[in-house]
């Protein structure tokens, strides 16, 4: 029983995709693949080098993110829990039941990064079918986005751990509220892209109609999807721990 369980998912693909189709797929993309896998490795870089300039005073950028991060969820806190703790020189952040070291890997650095690889690399993608002055506002719009949702996620972190279920919090919260809240903001951002007329030229928007609908669903997917991997990896690196 079990095994076929398991096994439904690549019947169910064998079904769908043959190996002709996957390899038809795979050569129509061209050099999507190129731009993806980029994405990803300039992704991991450029997490690297942020979480290591973490406590670096010498790193205003990052310093400056700390900061936002550390007083955005103050400000979230300091009006719900009248014994919040917050420390700026260790960037300990609670209430007298329950605490956390806001670090790098907390800090909204990787949602930003991946926001931004995947937001540049589908305008430069698109280049040719976007009205790039329309469609450019959109990446910095999306970071904020997704720099204050991050906010929130601390911000219930902490209330779930001072609740009492601190596991809970630090064990499965943490890291999978991250996922979903960058995937529903990736998703947006591609969505409203992509199905919004006004972001287009008139060549593509007229294109798209007479065609029946849009060919770029599947470089979409596979820009998204190098993201995700690259996320992925950074789950494993190392980062500072929570207390």
């Amino acid at each position: 029983m079990v095994a076929a369980i398991a096994s439904l998912p690549i019947s169910l693909a064998l079904a769908l995709f043959s190996p002709q189709g996957v390899a038809r797929i795979i050569r129509s993309l061209g050099l999507t693949w190129f731009y993806a896998g980029l994405c990803a490795v300039l992704v991991v870089l450029t997490r690297n080098y942020l979480a290591g300039a973490w406590l670096s005073p010498a790193a205003h950028l990052v310093q400056g993110i700390q900061a936002a991060t550390f007083g955005g969820v103050r400000a979230i806190l300091t009006h719900i829990y009248p014994d919040l703790v917050a420390d700026t020189s260790t960037r300990i952040m609670g209430t007298s039941r329950f605490q956390v070291e806001i670090s790098s890997s907390c800090s909204g650095i990787e949602g930003l990064v991946m926001m931004l690889s995947l937001a540049a690399g589908w305008l430069f993608y698109s280049r040719r079918e976007l009205r790039l002055e329309r469609a450019l506002p959109l990446v910095p719009v999306s970071l904020a986005i997704i720099w204050l949702l991050n906010l929130v996620r601390i911000s219930t972190l902490i209330a779930i751990g001072n609740a009492g279920y601190g596991a809970i919090a630090l064990g499965g919260f943490h890291s999978e509220a991250g996922w979903i809240l960058f995937i529903t903001v990736a998703i947006g951002f591609l969505t409203v892209m992509n199905g919004v007329a006004w972001f287009h030229t008139a060549a593509y928007s007229a294109g798209s109609i007479s065609g029946g609908g849009n060919t770029k669903v599947a470089p979409h997917a596979v820009n998204s999807g190098a993201n995700i991997d690259a996320a992925y990896v950074l789950r494993w690196l190392p980062s500072s721990p929570h207390r």
